[in-house]
């Protein structure tokens, strides 16, 4: 008679729930980012609305300045939040992934919405639409993670790296792969945080990814803050960037900003 023995595999551990839940998780746990940052847009654009900005500009005040009081008075709070969900995480859906890179990954998320809503504050005259919009904006951002199902090609890759240029979904895809290894048992750690992981990218590129878009966002912020027209006050050219007497005045004479 003919004998059959099954062959020998390894031991190794999956976990249904982690497939489950992954396409929705990411998009979950970015969401919880939406009251923060409508709060900080109400806050920034109240004084606005109230013209205690152009008051203090009177006085002095330096737009980079003012965007940098609030960026220092947020920047505070938003990292014990990461902290704390840092520390919920690796004590309930990733417990296998190290504690300092899960709090490098949501401290670099939640500084990365401190910025967009510093960058979109500039837009806005009026709180209350601010605080509505921003929300909203946030959540459009985290919606491309989900145009990229199954995708493969080369290019379809490329897209999703320049996708990441949204923090939200570049969080989104972060989430991925923790998922992805916490299924397998592994969980991200920094031996393998830069190691293929079957995933489209890997961790280090969303970190890289976080940590750029909150110096974009940043610089945004900054420029727009010189250029959007508001209600009250003044502002520079679009091109102002390009203008030598803006940098070097003393020699190339003063670059004053256009008044409405």
């Amino acid at each position: 008679g003919i004998v059959a023995t099954p062959f020998p595999t390894a031991e190794y551990t999956f976990n249904v729930f982690y497939v489950a839940a992954g396409p929705l998780m990411g998009i979950v746990t970015a969401l919880a980012m939406m009251y923060p940052v409508s709060q900080v847009l109400k806050n920034i654009v109240t004084e606005k609305e109230t013209r205690t900005k152009e008051t203090m500009k009177i006085m002095g005040l330096k737009g980079w300045t003012f965007m940098l009081s609030w960026a220092i008075t947020y920047f505070i709070p938003f990292t014990i939040v990461a902290i704390i969900t840092a520390f919920l995480y690796n004590t309930s859906m990733f417990p296998n992934s190290d504690l300092s890179i899960l709090l490098l990954f949501v401290f670099l998320f939640n500084t990365s919405c401190l910025a967009f809503a510093l960058m979109v504050s500039t837009f806005f005259s009026r709180a209350k639409p601010a605080g509505i919009v921003g929300p909203v904006l946030l959540f459009v951002l985290v919606l491309p993670r989900y145009v990229f199902f199954g995708a493969e090609d080369e290019a379809e890759t490329s897209a999703i790296q320049g996708a990441c240029l949204l923090s939200p979904t570049a969080y989104a895809f972060g989430i991925d792969i923790l998922l992805s290894l916490e299924g397998i048992g592994q969980g991200v750690t920094w031996d393998n945080y830069d190691a293929e992981t079957g995933e489209d990218l890997i961790f280090s590129d969303i970190l890289g990814a976080l940590f750029g878009d909150t110096l974009l966002y940043l610089f945004l912020a900054w420029y727009f803050e010189q250029t959007v027209p508001n209600t009250y006050g003044s502002h520079q050219p679009l091109w102002f960037l390009f203008s030598p007497a803006y940098w070097f005045p003393k020699r190339f004479g003063s670059f004053g900003p256009t008044i409405d």
